[in-house]
């Protein structure tokens, strides 16, 4: 729960999760049907959109792993969760399952015939290896989100 002071102190918004994206393949979640906040960067300005699920649905978000395997063509979805004054600042539960895969993995395009990406467009490669594993991806997360924020990180 955000208490009405947090709300006041920070200019009327708390980030309860900041701007991210999430590691794996897929994230499947089971929001809270009673408390939104949930937000996904939407359109060619990276404009935050709330996302309203139907009653028992499910959202899914395509994680970082898929750029590698679709040469770029699927980006992983950027996503936060905003609390202001009213519903999004009561108690929130939100139940998610994370698609990971072996750290062994490695991260090439799917398609056959597809053209390697290049170390330029797909960093954590490092130059000259054949193929990243999933493994020295996430060795190198941190690097990697920084230089591939899909979006503007200013609100």
């Amino acid at each position: 729960e955000v208490s009405d002071a947090d709300l006041a102190a920070s200019g009327g918004e708390v980030a309860r999760s900041r701007e991210h994206a999430d590691w794996g393949c897929i994230t499947v979640l089971l929001p809270d049907g009673d408390v939104g906040g949930l937000e996904l960067r939407s359109g060619p300005d990276g404009a935050w959109a709330p996302l309203v699920c139907p009653p028992g649905g499910l959202v899914v978000n395509l994680g970082e792993l898929l750029p590698f395997w679709t040469n770029g063509r699927w980006v992983a979805t950027r996503h936060r969760v905003m609390a202001r004054p009213g519903e999004t600042q009561r108690r929130r539960v939100s139940i998610p399952y994370f698609g990971l895969v072996s750290r062994s993995t490695e991260l090439a395009p799917l398609v056959a015939g597809e053209a390697e990406p290049d170390d330029e467009s797909m960093p954590g490669r490092d130059s000259g290896a054949k193929h990243l594993t999933a493994g020295e991806f996430f060795e190198n997360h941190e690097v990697y989100s920084r230089r591939h924020a899909t979006a503007p990180s200013a609100d």
